[in-house]
């Protein structure tokens, strides 16, 4: 019951979701594994490059990490079920990727045949699933419960397909690594949102709403 009215109030980024899974189906089911690496290796635009980079980012410590402090303002038990899917994912995700042991594209192709943008550092193993989607559509999935104004769904998703396409761009993800990423960032931050909101694990239910209250800070 907790979970079917949940998602109905996360349908903004649910819808998409759905037509980027069956866009994604088509999409394995029709290119083979590094075609959509090299489209992006050798269609290079300045602008992308820019945004990109910064997409990436968004699973990263730092952005993570002001994310939850905007979260403590709002409700401290926001911010605990955000940290807690952040866990969650990072394991999941590390876990999985030594687990299958899959090449990344600097190691398939060689990085001497890829274009990659300025310094970036390529990564040759680990590369299913992508640990960057994985976190990005977990967090920005969670972060839709919590907005009263819920076209904010619209761009959660957005933001979280934007990290999960920088993967495949800065030539360090085959697409299957993004697409069942972003799946398993789904159901983990599903699962942590329904579990935690279902129980009182460290009295949850008693401190939930209490928060740091700066509101003049942003």
């Amino acid at each position: 019951m907790i979970l079917k009215k949940n998602l109905k109030e996360n349908l903004f980024f649910i819808v998409p979701f759905i037509i980027w899974l069956i866009i994604g189906a088509g999409i394995l089911a029709s290119i083979s594994k590094g075609d959509l690496v090299l489209f992006f290796n050798e269609n290079r635009m300045l602008v992308a490059n820019f945004y990109f980079i910064i997409a990436s980012k968004f699973a990263e410590y730092s952005f993570i990490i002001f994310f939850i402090f905007i979260l403590l303002n709002q409700s401290f038990g926001n911010a605990f079920m955000a940290a807690l899917t952040w866990l969650a994912s990072g394991i999941g995700a590390q876990s999985l990727k030594r687990l299958f042991d899959m090449p990344r594209p600097a190691a398939f192709f060689g990085e001497s045949n890829l274009n990659k943008i300025g310094n970036t550092e390529l990564h040759y193993a680990y590369s299913f699933p992508s640990g960057h989607s994985t976190t990005a559509f977990a967090l920005f999935f969670i972060f839709g419960f919590f907005v009263k104004n819920k076209k904010w769904q619209i761009l959660f998703f957005i933001l979280a397909l934007s990290t999960a396409i920088s993967r495949m761009y800065l030539l360090q993800h085959f697409f299957i690594d993004v697409y069942f990423g972003s799946i398993l960032g789904v159901l983990i931050a599903t699962i942590v949102f329904v579990s935690i909101n279902s129980s009182n694990i460290f009295g949850f239910q008693n401190w939930k709403h209490k928060k740091l209250g700066l509101k003049r800070l942003f």
